[in-house]
């Protein structure tokens, strides 16, 4: 629900779950007064998404750039992605590159008019290297770059 100001109104307008930009909300009797004190007609209402700091949005898929540690890329593991229904477990793969979308099925947007359907969740992988590197760990990568062949 939201209120919406139209003139000296303030109405409530429910807004359906799914709504993409420009989709039109009809308020039945709204509207402004009929020619000759008729009934009101309606009163239309369009609405306008605004970008979330989290998601992108593509139709009712929503897309996340999902940052992933060194380690778990590398070893594999699992990493917290957030949904709009909350965060969830996803199992990174060993090897996993820089660069790859995953899937999550039926976590993304609810379908305009189709209750109890959703668009999907794409978390695109960004590896995150270490910037600061103890003189340890700094030995340990050297050990393991001589261990592999340059190619």
């Amino acid at each position: 629900m939201r209120q919406v100001q139209i003139g000296p109104r303030t109405l409530t307008v429910k807004i359906p779950a799914g709504a993409r930009e420009g989709t039109r909300v009809r308020l039945r009797e709204q509207g402004e007064v009929g020619y000759a004190g008729g009934p009101s007609g309606d009163l239309d209402v369009i609405v306008h998404v605004l970008d979330h700091p989290v998601f992108r949005r593509e139709g009712d898929d929503l897309h996340i750039d999902l940052k992933v540690p060194l380690y778990p890329a590398v070893l594999g593991g699992t990493v917290s992605v957030p949904t709009l229904a909350g965060d969830v477990s996803l199992r990174i793969q060993p090897g996993t590159q820089s660069g790859r979308s995953i899937r999550l099925r039926g976590k993304g947007m609810p379908v305009l008019r189709r209750a109890d359907t959703y668009g999907d969740l794409y978390a695109h992988i960004l590896v995150q290297v270490p910037t600061q590197l103890s003189d340890q760990e700094q030995q340990l990568f050297e050990q393991l770059r001589d261990l592999r062949p340059a190619s």
